[in-house]
């Protein structure tokens, strides 16, 4: 829960990309209402094919990968 309150104060503003591993710790925390609610303006899976709209100027990615495992 501890990291998830760093994620908080970071998402207000931002698209938030999440991977699948990610968002099912987030379930277990909230969910995406707590996502919205914590000032993200838009919620999207973490996939090569998402994308902001021009007019979003701020994304936060959440990701389970490590440094070792994107190389």
């Amino acid at each position: 829960k501890a990291s998830w309150v760093e994620v908080y104060n970071r998402i207000i503003g931002a698209v938030v990309f999440l991977d699948d591993y990610s968002a099912e710790c987030l379930h277990w925390d909230g969910g995406l209402f707590k996502l919205l609610s914590g000032g993200a303006v838009a919620v999207k899976r973490l996939a090569s094919v998402e994308r902001c709209k021009n007019d979003q100027r701020k994304a936060v990615f959440i990701t389970q990968t490590n440094r070792d495992q994107l190389r």
